[in-house]
């Protein structure tokens, strides 16, 4: 195999007559060596179509070959319109033993494109062979009848290859193109089938017909366009594309409108393979049709599977917990998923189907463990048509949070005994391994929640403690609960509770004369009514007083040490309230003055100082009126004239006070001092220097101007 160069030289006038005429070119005058150039293992120049007289064939010696010799040849050659001194060939080609190459044809078409029964078709090809040999024959079969074809321009082994006129039947036609050389070797364009073309109506032309995009889902926007072209000038009365049998017609997109592109507006279709076809029909009537028969077709609409119900399960847990992560997958087209992939903190990790069909089913990865702190994730998809899903859209699900418990331990109650004025301390170790401080931290004691605060240590890693707490008598039990940040919980002991504290205990028996007086025991209910055993009571130090209504004790509380395992009795006297006394049960009037007591003595800090004075002195009040009936009545008279301005009051109305009022009032006092006890005495002595300064009335939200009393 060797490589041959030739460059060919004429003069343009030279060469159409050479191409045309076919003229005798002369003799060859001489061969010479004019420098280095490739090798070649022979040179051969061949007449074109005969058209040398004489012919040369020199081989190359070996010495020439290492030297790569340049050869050039001067030919001579006359032609009636022109005379031409030189040519100059140089050759390359890979060529054979015998140094024959096939030709090459290339560049095949028809013109025009379209067109109807009078238009005339033009065929032509590209013919080139690098043994400068002409084609021995070379023709364009049309509709598989062949067709002889000349040169139109070039040199006949390298030019451009013509067909006559040709004037074709309605439709669509084919064509292919084949040449030999002579000298056996051929070519064929293209190498197998036909080219098919051109498309001739009666009347306008449709081509180029096509939807873009090819595939999509049934969100996309498909266009349908088509190039419309009338040879006689006429526009289209009408021109619709036909999608799956249904019209929908196209306006002009670019050119003009007896020759232009038409597209139509947006399609949205379902999924599924999809057909159409083009029709048009000009000013005349006549129409044409893209294709002549049957359709394209596509676009392939194929919808991407559809993901719901992403979760994680569960949603939090331990660095030790087992995660399954869970999705649905629906794909209307039956399609199976390709890529079935869960992406964890940016991780890719493939589902399985746990149950349904591959096209609509649940799919499944896990177990998977997670490093302690917040996660996230979301869920990919593809199809078999490349189609791809995603949940969510954009972005990410939160979760699952790891987060180990807090523990506790060294549950404790400080002393584990005690009596009913023991100071009882609750004690637990805390402790969180990601350092979080306790959310709550609560002590139950009997039930009942008790906020615990940091003691020692660290609030994440350090003991809390609940008290000082007083317990009363009988059995007790106590647990612990803490929650984290992440309402991770813990509970000391994990089941039920621990018992204690022990509180040392003996009974109360307390009775009066009346009975049915409740018991205040520690300043609050005891839950019973006298006369009654209270059993158990922690031993130690209690205060204890009887209620009852329209009733005052005497005394009016009593301080007493319950010892253990001893009942201690306690005697109440219970008597009438001195006002009940004076206005021999009243009832209108004694309600009136309750509620002026309530709801305006009580009001005020004064107001409440003197309720309480007059409580702590009721009982022996009562007695000393209930021996004197004299103090009686005019305690009796006082509170009468009392009712009407307090009447007035209670509808905040200004009132004067009866006359001489305050001179009875001091009067009255006067004879309870005389008689009355240490205690009585001192009580008296104040309520007469504040009713003497006036600042009696201002404690009981009371004003005195120019004689009458408003409230304050």
């Amino acid at each position: 195999m060797t490589d041959i160069h030739i460059v060919c030289e004429f003069s343009p006038l030279g060469m159409v007559i050479i191409y045309f005429r076919k003229e005798k070119l002369g003799m060859l005058i001489s061969i010479t060596k004019t420098g280095k150039y490739l090798s070649a293992a022979l040179f051969m120049l061949i007449a074109f179509y005969g058209s040398l007289s004489h012919s040369i064939a020199q081989e190359a010696n070996e010495e020439e070959l290492r030297n790569e010799i340049f050869y050039t040849l001067e030919l001579d050659y006359e032609m009636e319109e022109a005379r031409h001194s030189s040519v100059v060939y140089s050759y390359s080609q890979a060529a054979s033993a015998s140094g024959n190459i096939a030709p090459q044809l290339s560049n095949g078409k028809v013109a025009p494109s379209t067109g109807d029964p009078s238009t005339s078709f033009y065929y032509s090809v590209d013919y080139s062979d690098s043994n400068n040999d002409s084609p021995a024959t070379i023709s364009v079969y049309i509709d598989d009848a062949p067709s002889s074809m000349t040169l139109n321009s070039g040199v006949a082994s390298k030019g451009t290859y013509k067909s006559l006129a040709y004037s074709l039947d309605l439709g669509t036609h084919t064509y292919y193109f084949s040449a030999t050389d002579g000298n056996g070797g051929s070519a064929r364009l293209p190498s197998s089938g036909s080219t098919s073309g051109p498309e001739v109506t009666d009347g306008p032309a449709l081509s180029g017909g096509k939807v873009d995009p090819a595939s999509g889902t049934s969100s996309t926007k498909f266009y349908y366009e088509v190039i419309y072209d009338d040879p006689d000038g006429y526009v289209p009365s009408e021109i619709y594309v036909y999608v799956d049998g249904t019209s929908s017609y196209i306006i002009l997109e670019s050119g003009v409108a007896y020759e232009g592109t038409y597209k139509s507006v947006a399609h949205l279709l379902d999924s599924g393979d999809h057909n159409y076809y083009f029709t048009a029909t000009n000013e005349q009537g006549k129409s044409a049709r893209l294709p002549v028969s049957g359709t394209f077709s596509g676009p392939k609409v194929n919808n991407p599977p559809q993901l719901s119900e992403g979760n994680v399960s569960p949603a939090s847990g331990k660095s030790s917990s087992n995660f399954y992560y869970y999705v649905n997958c629906y794909d209307e087209e039956g399609d199976s998923p390709v890529t079935a992939s869960v992406y964890i903190d940016s991780v890719a990790y493939n589902m399985t189907l746990l149950n349904g069909e591959n096209d609509n089913g649940t799919y499944q990865y896990g177990p998977q463990t997670l490093e302690e702190g917040s996660h996230e994730y979301y869920f990919y998809f593809t199809d078999e048509q490349s189609n791809q899903s995603r949940l969510p859209v954009s972005g990410s699900f939160t979760g699952p949070v790891i987060n180990d418990p807090p523990q506790l331990s060294g549950g404790k109650v400080d002393p584990d005994s005690g009596d009913g004025a023991t100071n009882f301390y609750y004690y637990v170790e805390y402790y969180d391994k990601e350092k979080d401080v306790p959310k709550t931290a609560y002590v139950y004691i009997d039930d009942v929640a008790y906020v615990m605060d940091s003691y020692s240590g660290e609030t994440y890693n350090g003991t809390y403690r609940y008290g000082p707490k007083m317990l009363k008598a009988g059995n007790h039990e106590y647990y612990f609960s803490f929650a984290d940040s992440y309402n991770d919980t813990a509970q000391l002991p994990e089941e039920g509770s621990y018992s204690g504290p022990d509180i040392v205990s003996g009974s109360l028996y307390v009775y009066d004369n009346v009975g049915g007086a409740d018991i205040i025991l520690a300043d609050s209910s005891s839950g019973y009514t006298t006369p009654a055993l209270l059993s158990p009571v922690s031993a130690g130090i209690h205060k204890v007083e009887l209620s009852k209504d329209e009733y005052v004790s005497f005394p009016s509380y009593a301080v007493v040490e319950v010892i253990q395992d001893q009942t201690t009795e306690i005697p109440f006297i219970l008597l009438p309230c001195p006002a009940v006394i004076a206005l021999k049960g009243e009832s209108e009037q004694l309600n009136l003055l309750r509620y002026f007591r309530d709801n305006r003595l009580y009001q005020t800090e004064g107001g409440r100082e003197y309720i309480n004075l007059y409580y702590l002195c009721a009982a022996e009040i009562s007695l000393l009126i209930m021996n004197d009936p004299e103090v009686n009545a005019k305690l009796g008279d006082i509170l009468q004239q009392l009712i009407p301005p307090l009447t007035f009051l209670m509808q905040e109305e200004k009132v004067a006070l009866p006359s001489g009022m305050q001179e009875e009032l001091q009067l009255l006092l006067d004879v309870l001092e005389e008689k009355g006890s240490p205690f009585l005495k001192a009580a008296l002595k104040k309520v007469r220097k504040d009713l003497r300064e006036g600042a009696i009335i201002k404690k009981l939200g009371f004003e005195i101007d120019g004689g009458s009393m408003q409230l304050d």
